[in-house]
């Protein structure tokens, strides 16, 4: 038997994301099986993990907030010993860290400064091509609640909204990220690639209602157009954070390649009607929503 991983990862939900994002490849060939304090069943994980995968080159069992799960606590031992698969635990905390230690490779977050937060929202943006000033970067940490998942979101939003364009100021940035509701965008692109008519219609509405920039919602939605055409060809050919990269190839089973095209061909129309015209994009975006 291959000796297979066993690792226990211990803080926040942005650095627990990140090292997961590291650790399971985004690969067809591997099952993969989560669990959480929800769904956790000790019966299915036992019978998972002891058990050569048939269909799958390798197998990945992913269970967390395991610091939320009493029964795991109480079975230890099924986890000890040799394993078909690959064992990745999470936790928020580091209370469960010594009865684990023993078996599993322990990866902990170190604790940051305030300081060092800043600066990762700096490297944030730079990595998409927007430079920003620590001052700048601390007004962004704060304006976001200090959750950096959210923070790459709106970094992610604000390099395609200025794609191929000079920002004159701060304070295009600042607008942007002040007036959006970025949980709102990313549910109305999921609803409108799972091919959800009402859903997608309701979520345009509410971005109506909240006064989004509809001109940077039609830019992510014609990049995720893009990528899908992508997906579809080849995997691959797609990067990404996890969750998207997720969402895609949750969605992309709904669309023929040739659907895609038309529509990375409409939302081209589109774009250069809204250039030299004053046609209504929420209009447009109807008609797109109407078409699923």
């Amino acid at each position: 038997m291959t000796t297979k991983k066993k690792i226990l990862i211990a803080g926040s939900d942005s650095f627990i994301s990140d090292r997961l994002d590291e650790l399971i490849p985004d690969d067809e060939n591997i099952e993969i099986k989560r669990y959480n304090e929800e769904n956790f069943n000790i019966e299915e994980v036992v019978d998972f993990i002891s058990t050569i995968s048939l269909f799958y080159e390798d197998k990945y069992l992913i269970v967390k907030n395991i610091h939320k799960i009493k029964e795991l606590e109480d079975s230890l031992n099924y986890f000890s010993g040799e394993s078909e698969a690959h064992i990745v635990f999470t936790s928020e905390n580091n209370n469960l860290i010594k009865l684990f230690k023993d078996h599993f490779e322990i990866i902990k977050e170190t604790k940051h400064s305030y300081k060092d937060f800043v600066v990762q929202v700096m490297e944030i943006f730079k990595s998409k091509g927007v430079d920003i000033e620590f001052n700048e970067a601390k007004e962004i940490y704060e304006l976001c609640g200090r959750n950096i998942d959210l923070i790459k979101q709106e970094a992610e939003k604000i390099s395609i909204f200025f794609y191929n364009q000079k920002i004159e100021s701060f304070d295009e940035i600042l607008k942007l990220i002040s007036s959006s509701n970025v949980n709102l965008v990313f549910k109305f692109l999921d609803s409108f690639y799972v091919r959800d008519k009402r859903k997608t219609l309701e979520y345009l509405n509410e971005m109506i209602s909240a006064h989004e920039n509809l001109m940077m919602v039609f830019y992510m939605l014609a990049k995720r157009a893009n990528e899908m055409f992508y997906y579809k060809i080849n995997p691959e050919l797609v990067s990404g954070h996890a969750y998207k990269i997720s969402q895609i190839k949750s969605a992309v089973s709904k669309w023929k390649l040739d659907e895609l095209s038309q529509l990375i061909e409409n939302l081209y129309f589109i774009d250069k009607k809204l250039k030299i015209s004053t046609i209504s994009l929420e209009n447009e975006l109807i008609s797109l929503i109407n078409s699923l």
